[in-house]
């Protein structure tokens, strides 16, 4: 007979705080964080990891031996989440970071309502290599800045590849009839052809410049 595998929880090598005075245990870490700074970030958090229940004084949560189980979240993403709202002098830099990174954040974020990492989260997305749909679809589930999808769109606006139903299917039918109006605009203006050698008469210069205007004007309305 096989004898039965324990799985021992771990200490996480960065937040587990000295200075801590909740132990929280996700999966099989362990993290020992302030409370309070919690409670600070997330009026989820200070209902669901509170100092006491019901007028009761909490019984989990002292020590490594009855951790308070946060059930949900993968410690990575934990992690990320606190370099955030709890940043120490061994937080790596956020650039480090992958567009998956940030979505498993803004995922938490929203789940526990933390109102300080969206705008966080737009300003290193917005520096990543995305593909303009799916940033667009990211930033409108989000609800982040719009003002930064412009170049998405510029960039949909000139693409050579056909709208397709899948495009439509990932972007919706509001954003998707907003791109098709682009796009027909775009090639109105910037594929007017020369009578005598039948080349394009516009150059990629003012084609971009043309695509930057149609968007600044229909995003403005």
């Amino acid at each position: 007979m096989t004898p039965k595998q324990t799985t021992f929880a771990v200490k996480h090598p960065q937040y587990y705080l000295p200075t801590g005075d909740i132990v929280i245990q996700v999966e099989n870490v362990l993290f020992r964080l302030p409370l309070a700074t919690l409670h600070a970030h997330s009026p989820v958090l200070r209902m669901i990891v509170p100092p006491s229940y019901g007028g009761k004084l909490r019984t989990t949560g002292f020590d490594d031996t009855s951790p308070f189980r946060l059930q949900g979240p993968d410690p990575k993403s934990f992690v990320h989440l606190l370099y955030i709202i709890l940043p120490t002098p061994d937080t790596p830099s956020l650039t480090l970071l992958s567009v998956d990174d940030w979505l498993a954040v803004l995922k938490l974020s929203t789940q526990y309502d933390v109102p300080s990492v969206p705008s966080v989260a737009t300003t290193y997305l917005h520096i990543l290599p995305i593909d303009p749909i799916r940033k667009i679809t990211l930033w409108d589930s989000y609800k982040l800045d719009p003002a930064l999808l412009h170049s998405a769109y510029v960039a949909l606006c000139t693409r050579a590849e056909p709208l397709s139903l899948q495009m439509a299917m990932s972007l919706g039918l509001r954003t998707f009839t907003k791109v098709a109006a682009m796009r027909d605009e775009y090639h109105q203006r910037a594929n007017n052809t020369c009578i005598r050698c039948g080349g394009s008469c516009v150059s990629a210069q003012d084609k971009r410049r043309i695509a930057r205007d149609i968007v600044s004007a229909i995003m403005d309305c």
